[in-house]
């Protein structure tokens, strides 16, 4: 605000507030409660409020309001005393509309605690971390144990799977590709809802045992990680199972036996070190692949 000391011209062209002779001299913010008009520039843009306020050559003392829209249409609205703290940050479209609790590609070690206060009482579906600096699944996931079907951790720095994780009773979709992973806990058993989970780009020497006996799952993504062998026995059991994608592991040798497992749409075993089946039967796809295998069980 601004305030001049000579007799005033026209203030409905500058957007003066004209103060009575008593008030001169009162602080702005008391003058505003008394006033009893005040006078916009007609939403004028602040370059032509400048212009008109300099031709006025205010000559009295009143406080000078400019027009009330003159913010940038990018700025953010204030913060006010019924603000979160980091809620300007939040998509809160996203949690209310689409059901989605997001924070990636943020590089964070953590995740804020705003962002699973936003969630209060607008349940969500899907979670999406990935892309971070995490090295641990945060323990507030369990807060989303009854709503949530999708999650994904993918592209952090985890080393393990928390219990909390294996209390989402309505997963359906897990993603924890390229992270640090070398086991699962046998708690994921309770996951009796797990369709599909993609554990590619991890360091997992041997095949998740408790994976077998997730019998709801569909598609088990595990690629590009250092598995030796696999159960042809316990995966026949799997009898959802539609996807298994074992390509860039250290497969010696293909048992036999995985051939009788009839439910596998999509076998990807390119890029192990095993001799057999060769490139040729690989490159025919899935169909020849087990029965290729098959013709080998012995009989």
């Amino acid at each position: 605000m601004l305030t001049c000391d000579r007799s005033c011209m026209d203030f409905s062209v500058c957007g003066f507030i004209y103060l009575p002779e008593h008030l001169r001299g009162a602080k702005p913010g008391a003058a505003a409660d008394l006033c009893m008009q005040r006078l916009k520039l007609n939403n004028s843009p602040p370059r032509l409020f400048r212009a008109r306020l300099a031709a006025a050559c205010s000559v009295c003392d009143c406080y000078v309001f400019p027009p009330d829209d003159t913010a940038s249409p990018n700025e953010e609205p204030p913060v006010t005393a019924m603000t979160l703290p980091s809620e300007s940050k939040i998509n809160m479209h996203a949690i209310t509309t689409l059901k989605l609790l997001e924070f990636s590609e943020k590089q964070a070690a953590v995740i804020p605690d705003d962002m699973f206060n936003a969630v209060r009482s607008n349940p969500v579906t899907s979670v999406n971390f990935s892309k971070n600096q995490l090295t641990a699944i945060p323990p507030r996931i369990v807060e989303l144990k009854d709503s949530v079907c999708d999650v994904n951790f993918g592209f952090n720095k985890i080393s393990s799977v928390s219990l909390e994780l294996c209390t989402l009773h309505k997963l359906t979709h897990l993603d924890i590709r390229n992270n640090v992973l070398t086991s699962l806990p046998e708690e994921m058993e309770a996951l009796t809802r797990l369709q599909v989970i993609n554990l590619s780009f991890n360091r997992f020497k041997v095949f998740p045992s408790v994976l077998y006996r997730i019998l709801t799952l569909e598609t088990i993504l595990l690629s590009n990680n250092q598995v030796g062998s696999v159960d042809p026995l316990q995966l026949k059991k799997m009898e959802q199972l539609g996807t298994l994608d074992l390509q860039n592991n250290d497969l010696l040798q293909v048992p036999p036996e995985l051939g009788n497992c009839e439910t596998l749409r999509t076998l990807l075993l390119e890029g192990n070190p095993f001799r057999t089946p060769r490139a040729a039967i690989l490159a025919k796809g899935t169909a020849a692949v087990l029965e290729y295998l098959r013709s080998r069980i012995p009989t």
